[in-house]
C-alpha cells in the first residue's frame, strides 16, 4: 500500500528508491515530485555495428544540439495537467545543473491499482511509428509516452494511438495476481486482455464480463482506449494455410487471423532491441548491424540478454528465456530465430515420412538410404506408387496425407504450390494423392530424429517424449479418424482460446497418464537432488500424486510403470539403432 509520509526526493537515488518512485510517477501507487525531464530523441532508424557491446545501463548524456541531458526521472505521463509544470521545455545543456525541489507537506494521493515496476514506468506502454509499420521499414522505431510527447511536440491522444500498434509490458498484470518475470514481456492488446485472470467458477460470459471490467480499468490507468483490436477473419485453430503471412523478410506462421493486421502487431518486426533508451524493432535477416549474425547468442551479446525480445506467433514480444518458459518446447527461440534468418534448424522435422511394414513411419531420406540395402529393403514398400505416406503441413504443426494436402492447396489461394513443391522436393510419385492410408493408431511420437512411432490405446507416450513431438490423429465431424496428425503443442495452443480442437476421450487419457509420469519423473529427480526418498508427493504437481495411478501401459503403481516405460524406451532405441 502506498504510504503518506512526507518525503524529499534526491538526486542520485539507489535502484530500490528509484524504482518506487517510478512506481509512484506512473499513478499506479504512489506520486512523486520529480521535475519532468525528457528521454532523449528516438531515431527514425537506429544503426547497429555489427560486434559493437551496446551498454545496458543508464544512459550516457546525450551530445549535439538540441539533445537534452538526462536529469532524474520523467514525469508521471498518467497525470499530467495542464499547468506550466506540463508544459516544462528541454533544459538547455548550458543551464547549468537541476536544483532540487523543495519539500511539499502535500498527502499523497491514494490508487486502487498498486503494480510494481521493475524498471522506467515510462516504459510500460511502446507506440509503434505507424508510418514505419505501413512502409514494411526494416527498422520500426517504438516510442514512450515521454519520447512520443518530445518528437512530436504534444501527448499523444487516443485517437491517435488508435491508429497505429500499442504494445504494453506484461507488468501491469502483476497487479491481477498473475506470476511475475524477471523481465517483462511486450503484449498487444489483445493479448493483455486475454491474460486477465478471471474466477473459473463463473459462466464463461460472466468470465467475459469480469474480464471486460478488468480490461477498462487497466486502459484507464494507462490512458489508452478500450478497443484491443481482437476482432479476427476466423477463430479458433487455423488451416495451415490461413496460419501464413508474409512479413517484409518472408514467410510467417500466426496462431490468430486479425482483421486489422497494423493494430493487432501483425506488421510489427521479428524482433525489439533496447539500445540505450530507445526501442526498435527489426528484422535481424536485414538488418545491417544483425544481418551477418547467424545465432541468437550472438545477437543476444549484442544487445544483451534482458534487452532482447523475439515475435511469438500472436504477436507478442518475449525474451529469450520467456519464449522458452511459456512456450514450452525445447529451443523455441532458436527455432524462432532461425524461422527469422532463414536458416534450417538441425532439429527441423522430416518433410515426409514413409510407412514401413512393421508400421513405423520413417523420413524418406532414411527410406531412400534403407532401400538401397539388401537386409534393410525387407521392411519397405518397394513400389513407389503404393507408399502410404505423410506430409509435413507448411506451418511445420501436422502431417497429413497426400490427399488431405492437395485438397488444402486447391481450396487455398495462398497455398503457392505447396503440394507439387513438397511432392517434387521429395520425389515421390503423382497419384499418390488419389490414395488413401490404412488405418493408424490415434497417437504418433517421434522416436528418433528420422523414426516415428504409432501407439495404440493400451500403449502409453514415453516420459521423455517432448510436446512437439507427440502428434494426435484429428477427427471428423463425425468423430472418425482422418489419417492426418497435428502436434499436442498446437492443440494446447488452441486450448487457450475459446474454439480449441477437439480430441477423443482416448486420446485426452493416454495424454494425462503420459503428465502424470512426468510429474512423478520431476518429482522422484529433485527428491533425490535433496537426498529424500523417490516418489514423494509433495513435489511438482502441488501434491495431487498422492495414490499410485495407472502407468502408461496399463499396470499398477509408479514403480511398475517408470520400468515399462524405460524397457520400451530401450526396445525403442534398439530398434532404431538396428536401422
Amino acid at each position: 500500500m502506498p504510504d503518506d509520509r512526507d518525503s524529499e526526493v534526491e538526486t542520485g537515488p539507489t535502484e530500490d528508491a528509484g524504482k518506487k518512485r517510478d512506481l509512484e510517477a506512473a499513478g499506479l501507487g504512489t506520486d512523486d515530485r520529480r521535475e519532468p525531464a525528457p528521454d532523449r530523441g528516438v531515431p527514425d532508424r537506429v544503426a547497429l555495428p555489427p560486434g559493437k557491446k551496446v551498454a545496458h545501463g543508464p544512459a550516457a548524456p546525450a551530445t549535439g544540439p538540441g539533445r537534452p541531458k538526462k536529469s532524474g526521472t520523467l514525469d508521471g505521463y498518467f497525470k499530467r495537467t495542464d499547468g506550466p509544470e506540463a508544459a516544462t521545455a528541454p533544459r538547455d545543456l548550458a543551464a547549468g545543473p537541476a536544483t532540487k525541489r523543495r519539500k511539499t507537506n502535500r498527502a499523497r494521493p491514494r490508487h486502487t491499482l498498486d503494480i510494481s515496476v521493475t524498471s522506467s514506468r515510462d516504459r510500460l506502454v511502446l507506440i509503434a511509428d505507424r508510418e514505419q509499420l505501413r512502409s514494411r521499414a526494416a527498422a520500426v522505431t517504438f516510442r514512450t509516452f515521454s519520447q512520443y510527447e518530445h518528437e512530436f511536440g504534444h501527448t499523444p491522444t487516443q485517437t491517435e494511438l488508435d491508429e497505429t500498434c500499442v504494445l504494453i509490458s506484461s507488468e501491469v498484470l502483476r497487479s491481477l495476481g498473475t506470476n511475475p518475470e524477471r523481465q517483462p514481456s511486450y503484449l498487444t492488446k489483445a493479448e493483455l486482455r486475454r491474460r486477465i485472470p478471471v474466477d473459473e467458477t463463473l459462466s464463461f460470459k460472466e468470465q467475459e464480463r469480469q474480464r471486460d471490467k478488468k480490461f477498462l480499468s487497466l486502459m484507464e490507468k494507462l490512458r489508452l482506449s478500450a478497443n484491443a483490436f481482437a476482432a479476427q477473419e476466423k477463430y479458433g485453430a487455423l488451416e495451415d494455410f490461413d496460419a501464413l503471412y508474409h512479413s517484409t523478410a518472408g514467410p510467417r506462421t500466426r496462431s490468430r487471423f486479425y482483421k486489422d493486421h497494423l493494430r493487432a502487431g501483425e506488421l510489427n518486426p521479428d524482433m525489439l532491441a533496447l539500445q540505450g533508451d530507445a526501442f526498435v524493432g527489426f528484422y535481424p535477416k536485414l538488418h545491417e548491424g544483425t544481418k551477418n549474425l547467424k545465432t541468437l547468442e550472438a545477437v543476444t551479446d549484442l544487445f544483451g540478454r534482458d534487452s532482447l525480445w523475439l515475435k511469438t506467433d500472436d504477436f507478442n514480444y518475449m525474451t529469450p528465456h520467456a519464449f522458452d518458459r511459456e512456450l514450452k518446447p525445447k529451443d523455441s527461440a532458436k527455432k524462432a530465430f532461425a524461422t527469422f534468418t532463414g536458416q534450417p534448424y538441425e532439429e527441423d522435422l522430416p518433410k515426409v515420412l514413409v510407412r514401413t511394414k512393421s508400421g513405423l513411419f520413417v523420413s524418406k531420406e532414411l527410406y531412400d538410404k534403407q532401400l538401397r540395402d539388401p537386409l534393410k529393403r525387407r521392411d519397405l514398400e518397394t513400389d513407389t506408387d503404393r507408399l502410404e505416406t505423410l506430409i509435413l503441413t507448411a506451418n511445420g504443426n501436422s502431417y497429413v496425407q497426400p490427399k488431405t494436402l492437395k485438397w488444402m492447396d486447391e481450396n487455398n489461394p495462398r497455398s503457392n504450390g505447396y503440394f507439387d513443391k513438397a511432392i517434387d522436393a521429395a520425389h515421390l510419385p503423382r497419384g499418390l494423392e488419389d490414395t488413401e492410408n490404412s488405418p493408424v493408431p490415434p497417437i504418433l511420437i517421434r522416436v528418433s530424429a528420422d523414426t516415428f512411432r504409432p501407439l495404440g490405446p493400451g500403449e502409453g507416450i514415453p516420459p521423455s517424449a517432448d510436446v512437439e513431438h507427440v502428434f494426435l490423429q484429428n477427427q471428423s465431424a463425425t468423430g472418425r479418424h482422418t489419417g492426418n496428425f497435428t502436434n499436442l503443442a498446437a492443440h494446447e495452443r488452441a486450448a487457450h482460446g475459446r474454439y480449441a480442437k477437439e480430441i477423443t476421450a482416448e486420446q485426452q487419457g493416454m495424454v494425462d497418464r503420459w503428465r502424470e509420469a512426468r510429474s512423478r519423473q520431476a518429482s522422484q529427480t529433485i527428491d533425490l537432488e535433496h537426498g529424500g526418498a523417490p516418489g514423494r508427493p509433495d513435489g511438482p504437481g502441488g501434491g495431487k500424486n498422492t495414490t499410485a495411478s495407472p502407468s502408461l501401459d496399463g499396470a499398477d503403481g509408479n514403480d511398475r510403470g517408470s520400468t515399462a516405460a524405460q524397457r520400451r524406451g530401450l526396445e525403442e532405441r534398439s530398434f532404431v539403432h538396428s536401422w
